[in-house]
């Protein structure tokens, strides 16, 4: 790539971004593995409950929806990987996000 990344138009970047994926496919050039690390699952009714809080009040306080927690809790859903990230930073520290939930509100 001959121009720097950040001086690249979007459509600069997604001709580039096509070239590298074409190439990889026709075996040209291997693209670099980038490691992606599984966020484990959270319990989400014990980190509720450990809050002290009910399904609608752990909603309201974290910007979830009612039925997305109690699908969750009931198994029917898993959160997927960006929210398992969230729900972990509320089990370390349930204070801190609250504020920042509450700042975007």
């Amino acid at each position: 790539m001959s121009k720097k990344y950040e001086l690249m138009t979007e459509a600069e970047r997604d001709r580039a971004a096509l070239a590298e994926v074409e190439a990889d496919l026709a075996a040209e050039v291997d693209l670099p593995m980038v490691a992606v690390r599984d966020v484990p699952f959270v319990d989400v009714r014990g980190l509720r409950k450990s809050l002290g809080m009910s399904q609608e009040r752990f909603s309201r306080q974290f910007g979830f929806s009612v039925g997305a927690v109690r699908n969750w809790e009931q198994l029917r859903r898993l959160p997927d990987r960006s929210t398992r990230i969230l729900l972990r930073l509320i089990s370390q520290y349930p204070k801190e996000v609250k504020e920042v939930v509450a700042q975007e509100a």
